[in-house]
């Protein structure tokens, strides 16, 4: 019944999200149905459908993580099977806050596939350090290539992707503190709890430590095969620049789908790779809200006022709304596939 119930909140939440999109459309003074109609007469639909096709990349490259680190950490899959726990991990990030319930769902996925807990755990922790580090990267580099270029045309996304980037790359500074000595790691997080702790922000103590003792065990194991697998974690990085690129791309190609073209292709992707860093611990499903309001915020200078909500609704739909559908769809397959294999067994 509890379950039933999160089931529940989680699909009231995304048409709520609908609402509000509904809402920040009739409560902007560029929209006009006219407008829109005119705008969308003029969409060139090949840049459309090569946005789709970049999400559909974002998908198989996630799927290609997975099963590459899955075959040189346990033993090599069926490619199907990998993209299931991808888009599996996709759906349930989208419903849950921070992204936080893709691991655990996908850790249970994979026990159905036969592949230890400790092992399952092991793999995602990899695929978390390089996904971060490849974040961090490309936020580092847009900075250093087209820094000064933000600051002073877009100096209130700077400071806004800045915080963003201090979080993300605080993830990482802990994993590799957890390299270099646990005990440290342990000590400093139990400081951090109690101090949370008498702020009334962390609520339960022992859990709290309890899970940071199981986070700093589980990478230290994983980190223990980063040094024996170097070269593979290396490709498994070079691999997941990739796949963010794929996901970037998708406002760039919205962009030149409305026939825009007074900033470059690498601006706009920076600009993409910014809000994305900004958001992405937000505390809310699919970091809803945070996402709308961002794009409106990040992308109000780079999309004309007319165009702007178009844009903020496609690139919505493409990079979230078709992870909530696709990942449905999959989990209703695998329930149903998972049932009947139960009955046929029980009828033997």
């Amino acid at each position: 019944m509890k379950e039933n119930t999160k089931k529940a909140f989680r699909w009231l939440y995304i048409v709520a999200t609908l609402g509000v999109i509904v809402i920040i459309g009739i409560s902007d003074p560029n929209i006009r149905t006219i407008n829109l109609l005119e705008i969308i007469s003029r969409f060139s639909l090949v840049w459309i459908l090569l946005a789709i096709s970049c999400i559909i990349l974002y998908w198989l490259t996630d799927t290609l993580i997975i099963n590459y680190i899955t075959g040189y950490m346990y033993v090599k899959e069926p490619l199907w099977k990998s993209m299931k726990i991808s888009i599996i991990g996709q759906y349930y990030s989208a419903l849950t806050p921070s992204s936080s319930g893709g691991q655990p769902f996908q850790v249970v996925y994979m026990k159905r596939n036969g592949i230890p807990i400790g092992t399952s755990t092991c793999i995602l922790s990899i695929k978390f350090l390089t996904y971060q580090l490849a974040l961090c990267t490309f936020y580092a580099v847009g900075m250093l290539i087209r820094g000064q270029f933000f600051i002073a045309n877009f100096n209130q996304v700077f400071w806004i992707s800045l915080v963003g980037f201090a979080i993300n790359a605080a993830s990482v500074v802990f994993i590799f503190l957890v390299l270099i000595s646990p005990p440290l790691v342990l000590r400093m997080s139990k400081a951090i709890m109690r101090f949370l702790h008498k702020l009334h922000i962390v609520k339960n103590y022992e859990k709290g430590i309890h899970n940071v003792e199981v986070m700093v065990e589980d990478f230290t194991t994983a980190l223990g095969y980063v040094k024996k697998y170097k070269g593979k974690v290396l490709v498994t990085y070079l691999i997941s620049l990739g796949h963010l690129t794929c996901f970037f791309s998708v406002s760039l190609l919205l962009y030149t789908a409305f026939g825009l073209n007074q900033y470059s292709w690498g601006d706009i992707l920076l600009m993409q790779s910014f809000l994305f860093i900004s958001i992405s611990f937000f505390p809310l499903p699919g970091a809803s809200l945070a996402a709308e309001g961002g794009f409106y915020l990040f992308f109000s200078a780079i999309f004309p006022p007319q165009m702007i909500y178009l844009a903020m609704i496609l690139w919505r739909i493409i990079t979230y709304y078709s992870n909530v559908i696709a990942g449905a769809g999959v989990v209703l397959f695998d329930e149903f596939a998972n049932l009947s294999r139960k009955k046929q067994q029980k009828d033997a």
